[in-house]
């Protein structure tokens, strides 16, 4: 399930687990894919959209279009959780 709705500029969306990842994003077996709250704004200086996910601060993704800043930090984030339970860190929960 995608939720969208538009608020102050920023196209925010939550997804579900078990949302469509490709297969090298699928968490490793057991786990699941936490929702996460991602947003996309516009950013003046980089004359881009840039997602973001609110429980990984530090992660971000700049692209022509804001479907395009999504999808790319939606990617990120998947990569990053497989990243962190393979490797026996704690995977930050949803704050939704």
């Amino acid at each position: 399930m995608l939720l969208l709705s538009k608020l102050s500029g920023d196209i925010r969306t939550a997804i579900s687990p078990g949302h469509n990842l490709e297969q090298h994003e699928q968490p490793p077996r057991g786990h699941t894919m936490p929702d996460y709250h991602y947003r996309v704004i516009w950013s003046d200086e980089d004359s881009e959209h840039v997602g973001l996910c609110d429980e990984f601060p530090g992660l971000s993704w700049l692209e022509k279009t804001p479907e395009d800043a999504l999808a790319g930090i939606r990617k990120m984030v998947a990569e990053t959780v497989v990243e962190m339970i393979e490797d026996g860190e704690p995977v930050p929960a949803s704050r939704l």
